[in-house]
């Protein structure tokens, strides 16, 4: 008999890592395996509340911390792949798959065309000077022309599509395709206030345990770009905040704007799970839901 696959996802800062922990030691789970986009890289932690040293001791952890930081092209279907072929050599216990990265999550229920499959596809370079909702609508009118101009959330994932794949969003429709089944899938949440409160005190916690000599780190190194260019939620930031001389006066604009960044974050990822929970409650023989 097939083993269930268990998904624990949510908003960042919900607790999603404690709770996986707690439940593999009720018994049955095999493993942890990470569904957190920026966890993936191996020369930053701390920014990017990565499981501790003492946690990862605590269960055996998969797909964390295994791409280098000047790795910037890992796709969904590139992820999609490593779970399928680790879910093929899985041995005993549930699968429990954890994070908040719901793109890459849901590339295990429906599949994309990888960028390989378009071999000779030829990307239209994008003009200076014009918005993404333009930008998509040079590339693909059909698409832009069904999402308002003011839904950054579509359009950019729209404008995603088509860059890592080469194919057009017009073209593609959903394809039910999971990696394995059956699945329980819970989704956590919390009350706005209590998020927020949570966030800010992850916030200041991560630069006080080290976050800003993490991002020092990478300054002046082959990995730079990875906080120049925003590799993961909040680098950018305090990497200007260093290269600006650390001034102490501007720390609580910077703990600011991490907030309103990571807030903004959230909003997105509840709304992409609105999208997401509503396409997987089409397969309910296959699929159960759990909200808390």
């Amino acid at each position: 008999m097939q083993q269930e696959t268990f998904f624990i996802l949510g908003p960042t800062a919900c607790g999603k890592t404690a709770l996986a922990l707690s439940l593999f030691h009720t018994g049955g789970f095999g493993g942890i395996i990470n569904g957190d986009a920026s966890q993936m890289y191996k020369q930053v932690s701390l920014g990017v509340a990565a499981p501790s040293a003492d946690e990862l001791l605590l269960a055996p952890h998969y797909l964390f911390s295994f791409l280098d930081c000047k790795v910037r092209n890992f796709t969904a279907p590139q992820y999609r792949a490593q779970v399928q072929k680790l879910l093929a050599e899985w041995h005993s216990g549930s699968p429990l798959i954890v994070g908040g990265s719901l793109f890459y999550i849901k590339s295990l229920f429906f599949k994309i065309l990888d960028s390989q499959s378009r071999e000779n596809s030829i990307l239209i370079t994008r003009p200076d000077g014009i918005t993404d909702w333009e930008y998509l609508c040079l590339v693909d009118s059909l698409r832009a022309h069904k999402i308002h101009p003011h839904d950054s959330y579509r359009v950019e994932r729209a404008l995603e599509l088509y860059i890592q794949s080469g194919v057009l969003p017009s073209e593609c429709e959903p394809q039910f395709d999971p990696v394995i089944f059956p699945v329980t899938i819970v989704w956590v949440d919390l009350p706005d206030e209590q998020l927020r409160e949570r966030i800010g005190l992850r916030i200041r916690k991560m630069l006080v345990s080290g976050w800003v000599e993490e991002v020092e780190s990478l300054v002046g190194s082959e990995y730079e770009d990875f906080a120049r260019l925003e590799g993961a939620l909040g680098y950018q930031d305090v990497y200007k905040w260093i290269v600006g001389g650390k001034k102490s006066e501007d720390l609580s604009s910077l703990i600011k704007t991490l907030e309103l960044k990571t807030w903004d974050y959230v909003r997105r990822q509840r709304k992409f799970w609105r999208s997401f929970k509503k396409q997987l409650s089409a397969y309910p023989d296959k699929i159960k839901i759990i909200e808390q």
